[in-house]
């Protein structure tokens, strides 16, 4: 009778090795988890002892293990392309992609609706637009109405060749505002 700590596998259809319920936790930690890419804190969160300093590289080891990151890995399909062509689609992307407009005026998307990507774009456009205009001694609400009905890259590359405001000498927005 073999014990259950040395069982690393089940047979699957065709023969194949199936991950046990422990081998899949480490699995998911090590694809997708807290721990994502280390071995050995990937297997302490999937139940295997932190005494076994070598369980992480061992269930690394394990064919079949091994082939389940990789069909996980190779199902998440992240690419520079596929990077860059996302980042392309938010930078030429307008204010209907992140608002609808109704009898009650303009209102934002819920966040399910938008992507993770979209969500992080669409707050740091908020956020760095204005902070670069006012820096620039320029109207940080002005320039942050200007990239949402537009583009916020396009409006921070104008705003990078926009000289500073006349008159006006740039302002630092991490100088601290002292009292008369």
């Amino acid at each position: 009778m073999a014990r259950e700590g040395k069982k690393s596998a089940q047979k699957g259809r065709k023969g194949k090795d199936l991950p046990s319920v422990r081998e899949r936790a480490f699995i998911r930690a090590y694809v997708a988890g807290e721990t994502q890419g280390r071995a050995q804190p990937s297997a302490r969160a999937a139940g295997f002892s932190a005494a076994d300093t070598g369980a992480g590289i061992k269930l690394l080891g394990r064919p079949h293990v091994k082939a389940e990151i990789a069909r996980l890995l190779a199902k998440q399909d992240i690419t520079a392309e596929r990077v860059l062509a996302e980042l392309s689609r938010l930078a030429y992307s307008d204010m209907r992609d992140y608002a609808e407009w109704g009898a009650n005026g303009v209102t934002l998307k819920p966040s399910t609706e938008l992507s993770d990507l979209a969500t992080i774009y669409l707050l740091a456009s908020v956020t760095l637009v204005p902070f670069v205009a006012s820096s620039k001694g320029r109207s940080g609400l002005a320039w942050m109405l200007i990239a949402l009905l537009m583009s916020p890259l396009l409006a921070l590359i104008a705003l990078v060749a926009v000289p500073a405001g006349e008159g006006r000498e740039p302002i630092n927005p991490f100088d601290a505002v002292r009292p008369p």
